[in-house]
């Protein structure tokens, strides 16, 4: 094996142990203990992490004294990564000097080679004001080349000290490492410019365009009369499912404004039901801690609402979640624990938050008249419920045997596609029929 592939086995040998080397090159400088498949690829961190990677296997490799990546922006190059000795070159992540007088600039255009030995010697470089700034001894860069033959920006090294053993074998090593930054730089503008299409949309709903709301009747399966109906957010266009659009306003950091846009259109149909039903509407933990939601379930508005607390991550401080709570109590608002039996509903978060109705996921309604277990996971559920003085909503009923076995396990209400689909308000009816719908 030559030196040239000796060294290259090295980078991938040494990049093994952050990540299979199957898949694009950037995830070779991955190391991800616990994958997260769900996570999408090309975040700050992600990039950060990358880089750092890169900057360390350089170093080692060619033994120099610091290295960086760098960004050509606006005329100057601004160093987006450092590692090695920055005090003594007087830079650090964030240093920005003018592009031109850079040995970076004059690589790309061709005016110096990409690797340096001795820059103190060397006629091109000895006499540049640059050389003497950061006491240049020697030196090797490459451009970090996108899609398209777009220059991003340098990955270089540096020492003080002459290196006369720096060479193209150098320059071929960085090479490799620099077009897997290329490929982590890429995926991070497809992050970036992903959120920004996801911050558009959500916000376009915050302005009032694209938002409406269904409801689905809730009935006391006593008498099979409605008692409630649930308010469901539905999205014009963009993703698919309502979840999803309440995900991707999370991670733009929008979730709570979303959610509280879609409490505020529910509430706005409030006087359309007759009085003797009620409103449940959906928060996160989160949504409930801010106080603009008390602002919309103040008085006159909270006896009538059943404020369900969705859970889709485990609840960081249920001390400012109670306190929250609390005040939503004085204000009349009834409170449900949705999804129990999925998810992180638990038992220890029902007692907690002390609901006054428990809401049977349909993981658990689903085949419950033929599954011996789910019936006594509900039965259970029912007689838990009772000794804390709470009710039993089981969602998505969706046979009549469903609901027959649900009433003679002691469930009191029920929503779901047997029952009565979403729709607009006046509420649709309940009607039982003898099949599922299609």
């Amino acid at each position: 094996m030559s030196t040239l592939e000796d060294n290259e086995h090295t980078a991938v040998h040494r990049l093994n142990g952050y990540g299979a080397v199957a898949g694009s090159g950037a995830e070779l400088l991955f190391h991800q203990d616990q994958p997260e498949p769900a996570r999408h690829r090309g975040s700050l961190s992600d990039i950060e992490r990358v880089f750092s990677r890169a900057l360390e296997l350089a170093r080692h490799q060619l033994g120099m004294d610091i290295a960086w990546v760098s960004e050509f922006s606006r005329g100057d190059q601004v160093l987006r990564s450092v590692q090695g000795d920055t005090g003594s070159f007087g830079v650090e992540a964030g240093f920005c000097s003018p592009y031109e007088e850079s040995y970076c600039s004059r690589v790309v255009e061709g005016q110096l080679p990409n690797a340096i030995p001795d820059a103190l010697s060397d006629e091109r470089t000895k006499d540049l004001a640059i050389t003497a700034k950061l006491d240049i001894g020697s030196y090797v860069g490459v451009p970090v080349v996108l899609g398209g033959g777009q220059v991003y920006g340098m990955l270089c090294c540096l020492s003080h000290d002459p290196d006369e053993s720096l060479g193209e074998k150098d320059v071929r090593f960085l090479g490799i490492l620099a077009q897997l930054v290329a490929e982590e730089v890429q995926l991070h503008q497809a992050e970036v410019d992903r959120r920004a299409q996801q911050r558009s949309r959500v916000e376009s709903v915050l302005a009032g365009e694209g938002l409406h709301i269904v409801f689905q009747p809730i009935a006391a399966l006593s008498s099979l009369q409605m008692i409630g109906v649930e308010a469901l957010a539905r999205f014009d266009g963009g993703p698919a499912r309502p979840d999803q659009w309440f995900a991707e306003a999370a991670e733009v950091d929008l979730g709570v404004e979303l959610e509280l846009a879609a409490v505020r259109t529910a509430l706005a149909s409030l006087p359309d039901l007759t009085p003797d039903l009620y409103l449940a509407v959906n928060a996160s933990p989160e949504a409930v801690a801010s106080p603009a939601l008390l602002d919309l379930l103040g008085p006159g508005v909270g006896h009538r609402v059943l404020l369900e607390v969705t859970e889709h991550a485990l609840v960081e401080d249920y001390q400012c979640l109670l306190a929250a709570l609390a005040k939503l109590r004085e204000a009349g608002v009834r409170l449900a624990v949705d999804d129990a039996g999925a998810g992180y509903s638990g038992l220890q978060h029902i007692l907690r938050v002390r609901p006054d109705v428990i809401k049977l996921d349909l993981a658990l309604t689903r085949g419950v008249d033929v599954d011996p277990a789910r019936q006594a996971l509900a039965s259970g559920m029912v007689a838990f419920a009772r000794n804390l003085g709470a009710t039993i909503v089981a969602e998505g009923v969706e046979t009549a045997a469903e609901l027959t076995a649900l009433r003679g396990l002691g469930v009191e209400a029920a929503q779901g596609y047997y029952l009565s689909r979403p729709g607009p308000l006046p509420a649709p009816a309940v009607e039982v029929r003898t099949e599922a719908p299609a």
